[in-house]
């Protein structure tokens, strides 16, 4: 398929093996060791040397006339090529426990700490008087409304699909966030989460296999996490291999990704510029606003998570060449 149509994507492999997109990945990857494709965000690239296909092919008894037939399904191999090696994201991270330590010894990260227990006991003390708790999200979030939590459902669900074992990523101040961090609790896959938002950090609190690292800084209530000039100095030396980061408005016509505020759009500009992939989450209601604060263009990102079927929307950002991956 490489060598007829110059590049193949993971999501049409998988449909078409019938299988996962893990395994299509690793696949992938382990043919680009070979210099048998590059990959690329999504997918791979034919290779540069069509003599290496071939030299290939020889070796596992194939001519080269089979770059010509129909692809055989992964179940219709033979269980040794069905099972053949692979190493994207085969081995789990481990997060470094004298690290770990020592930001706890961090004084942001016992301030950090200590703002928490006064939010808790500050709903508690709501609690006991009767009045119903609201310490989530302040005016980062519109009126509840139940057709976009559906969307940020079906985007978190999305951006699930693209975390893998071993992954270390972030998740920013999102209601989107929050559904993610909610699918990471519950799932099964071990990764490093590092984040600057208190829902999060509660939710994962109690997932054993999840490694929390939560940034610290000036605790914004109203935003229901940490932003300013110290939470970005300490997301300085972090890298991450994922992040998902959420907005407040889309311009398609200036291409602009905004924030409510310069505190929240600086840290999200800060995590882009840490992240090797950096994904958009969207859902359809994001188009068309504006917000104050353009801390990246759509450009900047590896991928845009949305729910939208407007053709309009999808074909101007085709145009613009980010990969929309549909939830």
């Amino acid at each position: 398929m490489l060598h007829s149509q110059h590049r193949v994507e993971v999501d049409d492999l998988a449909k078409l093996y019938q299988v996962g997109a893990d395994s299509i990945r690793k696949d992938l990857q382990y043919l680009a060791k070979k210099g048998l494709c590059k990959r690329v965000y999504g997918g791979a690239l034919e290779g540069d040397d069509p003599q290496l296909v071939k030299t290939y092919l020889e070796s596992r008894g194939l001519s080269a006339a089979f770059l010509d037939e129909k692809p055989v399904s992964a179940h219709d191999k033979s269980p040794d090529e069905a099972h053949e090696p692979g190493t994207f994201f085969s081995q789990m991270m481990s997060f470094p426990r004298h690290v770990y330590d020592r930001l706890n010894e961090d004084d942001t990260v016992r301030q950090m700490d200590a703002a928490m227990q006064a939010a808790a006991e500050a709903q508690a003390t709501e609690a006991q008087a009767g009045a119903s708790p609201n310490f989530s999200l302040g005016h980062i979030s519109e009126q509840d409304d139940p057709e976009q939590d559906e969307g940020r459902k079906l985007v978190a669900q999305r951006a699930y699909y693209e975390i893998n074992d071993g992954d270390s990523i972030f998740l920013d101040l999102s209601r989107t966030n929050i559904e993610i961090a909610k699918l990471l609790a519950q799932g099964s896959k071990r990764t490093i989460v590092t984040t600057n938002m208190l829902d999060v950090i509660k939710i994962l609190s109690t997932a054993p296999h999840i490694t929390t690292l939560a940034i610290g800084g000036l605790l914004n209530i109203d935003l229901n996490g940490f932003v300013g000039s110290s939470t970005i100095s300490l997301l300085e030396p972090l890298l991450f291999s994922k992040a998902f980061i959420g907005v407040g408005a889309i311009n398609l016509q200036n291409q602009a990704v905004t924030a409510s505020d310069v505190d929240s759009g600086s840290v999200k500009e800060k995590v882009i510029h840490n992240a090797s992939y950096k994904f958009l989450l969207a859902n359809k209601e994001k188009f068309g606003r504006e917000q104050n604060y353009r801390f990246a263009s759509i450009t900047d990102f590896s991928a845009i998570i949305t729910d939208s079927n407007d053709p309009v929307i999808l074909e101007e950002l085709q145009r613009m060449g980010t990969p929309v991956l549909r939830a």
